[in-house]
């Protein structure tokens, strides 16, 4: 008896047991997944899956080559045939290995006139196309070039220049070179942009410089804050560049670390031989050009590199990851992370890319990390060039592989839109372009759309214009013909006609709607709740060209826009009237400016149609209507205020800009109690969660 007990215990501790692992099982396989795992963004900037895009190969460190541990690599540059030079900065030297990584060539010293010498914490090289190496000898405050074989060629030392102040210190720790000779030098503590040399090492110009961008609000504090304050301020002022690059067509890619104390205009730009930032003109429909990942805190971009054709990618140390972008803004893929293991990083400082392959140097891991690229991340440099060349049929068949492995990317989407578009599919390409939120490719693939159906349609469209026009000549002569009727001018329905009136001849009929008693307030809140209504349904269902933002407006919040503002108006007209002497009691400003939104009735069934049937270059047609719209809305306000108050032109404009104040003020107010209330609800719900743990 007691053995089967011992035995039944026995059994229990193993069920127990099975139990416990079961439960592991996946706590364990969670454990062991990657947190690296790729992904892109949608439109609203939420994280979606995406293909690996890059498979991490090998990590170079002194040991591996041979040459003793790498102490804070600072950068990597690969030459033309594929070798990789390391800028070793703590050892002073630069460490060349071919591009398998087996063999490896150390330069720490040179002839220079005959006598050695050295480097002295080097963080910058360069490799031109014909092998002369560029070396930011940053502790010696030079430049050292060197040929294809390590031979010394000449030194650059620090320009003589008024442009770059007194006070400069020429500390270079990147720098460029384009198919000119023209070398790009970012140094250390020069926030003015990036030092242009010519091909004899003579100063040129400060290149690109770096602008400050103030907000209103940072201008209004300033105003009213007192000197002490301004002194504990901190100052707006540019960041300095952190790396340059050039690419094949010899724009300069450049990028700055940003930091919330600054208001930097951009922290990555492309640049043209101007020095304009072509980046500026890209639409703000790319919502995922810069992304921000899973850490928090501002970007930090410590290097930039060009994969030619338009294509970039951007070293981002905040969360140890590479970003790759194209012309369009569009994040194509990214690879790395932050971590102790194969694959991440600790402190990232300089990237490189060669034939498919990234290497990422990590200053503080001391190595350099090696990726090849994914088939998939291939297929977006393989578009990029087919597109370079022209050859858009096999531009084509690449995008629909690419769609084929990820349809979540909104840069697929867009030129999967694009691929229909080529190939005459219009209805289609229209279909994903508005996926992809693209209104300037949308608007395109419409007015091609238009112009197969109204060729289609021609005759049915001519004919029933012609209908339509002798439908209209038949009712015109039909009431023509009627015998005109006497109407009662108080009713509902002539208060209701009385706001045609009121539109061609204001100044007479707000005399008589005061004096004479035409109007009534019910024939006000229709057209009120007309006007309502008419443009909650126009803003929410217009065509898609002339929206704005992504998705569709609220219908409540559209309703809002316009009742909230009217009321807030009449009654802070009121409010105003009532101290500068005005005549108009509160049901005339009522239903003064209720009739006064009578356009508003005619324009945005017309404008509504006009969204659906225009494209992006008629937009002009479409926004002077929606002037007129607007400015014949407020002649009307005027001329309803001038008449119910009795007041001239002059007080009348006068009133009505104190009537705007006070409307700005009570907005500020609501808003400003809104913020309070929300922060006292914020403590008491934090005080009430800190009282329930304590007891």
């Amino acid at each position: 008896m007691f053995g089967v007990k011992i035995l039944k215990k026995r059994k229990w501790r193993r069920s127990v047991l099975a139990l416990l692992l079961l439960i592991q099982i996946p706590l364990f396989s969670a454990a062991a997944e990657s947190p690296t795992r790729s992904f892109t963004y949608d439109l609203e900037n939420n994280a979606v899956p995406a293909p690996d895009a890059a498979e991490f190969y090998i990590n170079i460190t002194g040991e591996h080559l041979g040459t003793g541990a790498f102490t804070e690599p600072t950068d990597v540059c690969c030459d033309s045939d594929g070798n990789i030079y390391i800028v070793d900065k703590g050892n002073s030297r630069i460490v060349k290995t071919d591009p398998d990584c087996r063999t490896a060539e150390v330069i720490k010293e040179f002839e220079n006139g005959g006598k050695t010498d050295t480097f002295s914490q080097p963080e910058g090289v360069f490799v031109t196309g014909e092998g002369d190496i560029y070396i930011c000898d940053t502790g010696n405050r030079r430049i050292v070039e060197l040929a294809a074989d390590f031979s010394f060629k000449r030194i650059i030392p620090a320009p003589d220049a008024a442009a770059l102040g007194e006070d400069f210190a020429f500390t270079p720790v990147r720098i460029t070179v384009d198919s000119l000779g023209r070398m790009y030098v970012v140094s250390r503590n020069f926030n003015s942009g990036i030092i242009e040399l010519d091909k004899k090492g003579a100063f040129n110009q400060i290149f690109g410089a770096v602008e400050v961008e103030f907000s209103l609000s940072d201008i209004f504090w300033r105003m009213i804050s007192t000197k002490a304050q301004k002194e504990r301020s901190v100052s707006l002022v540019p960041n300095e560049y952190s790396s340059v690059c050039v690419d094949e067509k010899n724009f300069i890619y450049a990028c700055s670390a940003y930091f919330d104390s600054t208001d930097s205009l951009s922290s990555v730009k492309k640049l043209n031989a101007l020095g304009k930032n072509i980046l500026d003109e890209i639409s703000t429909l790319n919502v995922n050009r810069y992304s921000k990942g899973k850490y928090g805190g501002p970007e930090t971009y410590v290097d930039v590199c060009s994969l030619g054709n338009g294509i970039y990618a951007l070293l981002d140390n905040t969360r140890g990851r590479v970003f790759v972008y194209n012309d369009d803004g569009d994040m194509l893929f990214e690879f790395g992370g932050k971590g102790s293991y194969a694959g991440t990083f600790e402190t990232v400082s300089a990237l490189d890319y060669h034939s498919g392959r990234f290497y990422v140097a990590d200053s503080r891991g001391d190595f350099v990390s090696v990726f090849n690229l994914t088939d998939y991340a291939m297929k977006y440099i393989q578009a990029a060039e087919y597109h370079s060349a022209g050859d858009y049929e096999s531009e084509n068949g690449i995008w629909k592989e690419i769609y084929a492995l990820n349809n979540n990317s909104i840069c697929t989407i867009r030129n999967f839109g694009r691929v229909n578009y080529r190939e005459g599919n219009y209805a289609e390409a229209m279909h994903y372009f508005k996926l992809a939120n693209d209104r300037e490719s949308y608007s395109k693939a419409y007015s091609a759309q238009r112009r197969i159906f109204t060729g289609e349609h021609f005759s049915l469209i001519f004919t029933g214009a012609i209908l339509a026009v002798l439908a209209l000549i038949a009712i015109a002569a039909v009431n023509k013909r009627r015998p005109k009727k006497e109407r009662d001018p108080f009713t509902y329905s002539s208060a209701l006609r009385y706001s045609l009136k009121i539109i061609s001849r204001p100044i007479s009929s707000f005399w008589n709607m005061k004096k004479e008693g035409y109007g009534r307030t019910s024939a006000a809140l229709t057209i009120l709740a007309a006007a309502t209504l008419f443009f909650a349904v126009f803003n929410c269902t217009r065509g898609f060209i002339f929206t704005t933002g992504i998705g569709t407006d609220s219908f409540v919040m559209s309703l809002f826009t316009v009742i909230a503002p009217f009321f807030l108006f009449v009654i802070c007209n009121w409010c105003v009237s009532s101290l500068m002497s005005g005549e108009g009691s509160f049901k005339y400003i009522f239903m003064g400016t209720a009739y006064s939104l009578t356009p508003m009735l005619i324009f945005l069934p017309v404008l509504l149609i006009c969204s659906h049937i225009m494209t992006a270059d008629e937009k002009s047609i479409y926004i002077l209507l929606m002037s007129v719209m607007l400015i014949w809305t407020f002649a009307l306000i005027v001329c309803s205020n001038m008449q119910v108050h009795s007041y001239t032109m002059s007080k009348t404009v006068l009133v009505l800009l104190i009537t705007l104040l006070i409307m700005v003020i009570v907005v500020f107010l609501v808003m400003l109690v809104f913020a309070l209330v929300s922060q006292m609800i914020g403590v008491g719900s934090d005080m009430a969660n800190e009282i329930y743990l304590r007891f």
